[in-house]
């Protein structure tokens, strides 16, 4: 109708008397207005909008070129729609300066080649094939934190050394690599795992993502975080954690081995936290025996630890001879401290040139009966060393839990029942700890951190680390916490 209107010709002005007055005769039509050239559009309805013609099948319309340049998802006709997700590369391909598009039609649609799939492995695969597999299969999984890339990067990985006599999972998932099974048949797996430890980490934190934060999954810029787990050869990790250790100052190593209720990934992150906190110059190495990772697997992980004692024993003695490491420090915590007591003991038994090889030792909290580290554990620590540690507390929930399971004082228990031995400085961290457990005080109290730094960076006594006080006692002396001085 707008374009009948528009093609009218201009109507001459009627007065509006003669348009109200009544007609005479037989209305007729005006001569001023011709009518309309209506044959020309008798083939469309006037009360339907003309449908535009149609774009070639051989190209889609320019308006859809044009969205697609502009990112938009082009509306093309059903037959072009196959071909789009291909016609988009090739329009971001173009030059920045090239604004206009293509010239010709057929230059509209010339598309790239698509990108061919890799074919599924067979049995003829090529050896870079087989041998890609094969790492594959050493280092199957990253985590979902290492796989986004982080802009900026605003963590630092850090990498730990493992041996593990664990049962490995056909899991993709980090958390469940390696379970809480012994290995069958018995044997020890070695590897690295990559930790990402933020920058706003605070000393003695494990940072985790926490709901009250509303985080639900890890971020390395926040957490600590395992990201990576590559299995090696025995031979070829030993050459690695030799290098290392022969570059580092003092030819450093510390090996740590966890307590109860600890997974394979908390233990690598535990490791890699205390090694960033010390500072520590050397190669940084944990032990992770098969604890279920429970609160309820208490006495699955009681004889498990047991089991794992001659595996440790063998570790220990392969690191001694290959690494050729001049200081180890060893850190064994709760019930770890089973499982390296009697490695250690049953090692310098049979080896005594294996005496003195260990810079410290370091007893955090353990779980081990009183009366049976006084009579038999403890003169073997101070035969295999000349500095022992021993860290207790009387705040320590889960060593009570275990004094009431077992019937019996714990190694690692201050107040009454503390051990007073001579040759191993006693430390008692009550009151250091307000966590609700405060059983891992020895990794997470700053104070405590403090205190191992002094013994490892700088091998000093109690009697020169600042923030311990001497207590002497009618059964010999030990060490406490100066809360002034922490508190300065």
């Amino acid at each position: 109708l707008r374009n009948i209107r528009r093609h009218e010709p201009a109507r001459k002005p009627v007065p509006a008397p003669d348009m109200l007055a009544k007609p005479s005769v037989q209305p007729q039509a005006a001569p001023s207005l011709p009518a309309p050239s209506l044959p020309k559009i008798t083939s469309v309805p006037v009360t339907k909008r003309a449908t535009p013609p149609q774009a070639p099948k051989s190209s889609p319309p320019r308006r859809t070129l044009r969205g697609i340049m502009r990112g938009a998802k082009p509306k093309m006709a059903p037959e072009a729609t196959a071909r789009a997700p291909a016609m988009a590369p090739s329009m971001d391909n173009q030059p920045a300066s090239s604004g206009a598009a293509p010239s010709s039609p057929a230059a509209k649609l010339v598309l790239p080649a698509p990108r061919a799939e890799p074919a599924p492995a067979t049995g003829s695969a090529s050896a870079e094939g087989a041998a890609q597999q094969e790492e594959a299969a050493e280092a199957p999984v990253k985590s979902a934190a290492a796989a986004k890339p982080e802009t900026p990067k605003n963590h630092t990985i850090v990498k730990v050394y493992f041996a593990t006599d664990r049962q490995r999972r056909n899991s993709v998932d980090l958390a469940g690599f390696f379970g809480g099974q012994p290995s069958e048949p018995k044997r020890i797996t070695y590897g690295i795992c990559e930790v990402s430890i933020p920058k706003g980490h605070k000393p003695g934190e494990l940072e985790s993502p926490s709901i009250w934060r509303f985080e639900w999954t890890e971020n390395p810029d926040r957490h600590v975080v395992l990201l990576k787990i590559k299995q090696q050869e025995k031979e070829a990790y030993f050459r690695n954690l030799k290098d290392i250790i022969g570059r580092s100052k003092g030819e450093n190593a510390f090996i740590f081995i966890h307590g109860y209720n600890v997974t394979f990934k908390d233990a690598a992150r535990r490791t890699a936290q205390i090694a960033y906190d010390l500072k520590f110059d050397g190669a940084p190495v944990f032990y992770s025996w098969p604890s279920k990772g429970e609160l309820s697997g208490y006495l699955t992980d009681a004889d498990n630890v047991i089991w794992a004692q001659d595996n440790l024993k063998q570790f220990l003695r392969d690191f001694v001879e290959k690494t050729k490491a001049k200081n180890i420090y060893l850190i064994a915590h709760s019930m770890g401290n089973r499982a390296l007591t009697a490695a250690v003991a049953s090692l310098v038994g049979e080896s005594p040139e294996f005496k003195k090889r260990f810079r410290e030792i370091i007893l955090a909290a353990p779980d081990i009966s009183a009366r049976t580290f006084k009579d038999q554990i403890a003169p073997k620590m101070v035969e295999a060393s000349d500095n022992v540690t021993l860290y207790v507390s009387n705040d320590d929930k889960a060593l009570q839990a275990s004094k009431a399971i077992h019937a019996n004082p714990r190694a690692g228990e201050a107040g009454k029942d503390m051990l007073i031995i001579p040759g191993i400085d006693t430390i008692d961290a009550t009151g250091i700890d307000t966590s609700l457990l405060a059983h891992s005080y020895f990794a997470e109290a700053r104070s405590i951190i403090s205190d191992l730094l002094a013994i490892i960076r700088y091998g000093y006594p109690p009697q020169r680390r600042k923030s311990l006080k001497k207590v002497a006692t009618p059964r010999g002396t030990y060490w406490t916490f100066d809360q002034t001085r922490i508190a300065q």
